[in-house]
């Protein structure tokens, strides 16, 4: 399912960019890659902006759990999120 619409955008920064682990939540729900310019959805799910723009050119729902989502309804990162975004150290 995600293959087509990864064929439209790819986004994110690539895990082997970065020290150590990086936590599962810092990754974007469709390219599951680094979040990059990161939104997130009223269901939590956060996505690279580029990556879920492109899904919802074709889509309704969140690619994770189904839930109706739009454009307008995206909102940016939980500042912890974007916190734990900003101290990733890079190679």
């Amino acid at each position: 399912m995600y293959e087509n619409h990864r064929l439209l955008v790819e986004m994110g920064f690539d895990r082997e960019r970065f020290l150590g682990d990086v936590n599962e939540g810092l990754l974007c729900c469709i390219c599951r890659d680094v979040l990059e310019d990161p939104v997130q959805a009223p269901c939590e799910h956060a996505y690279c902006r580029q990556c879920i723009e492109g899904w919802l050119v074709n889509e309704t729902r969140c690619p994770e759990d189904r839930k109706n989502l739009s454009l307008s309804s995206l909102k940016p990162l939980f500042r912890y999120m974007k916190n734990d975004l900003d101290n990733l150290q890079i190679r």
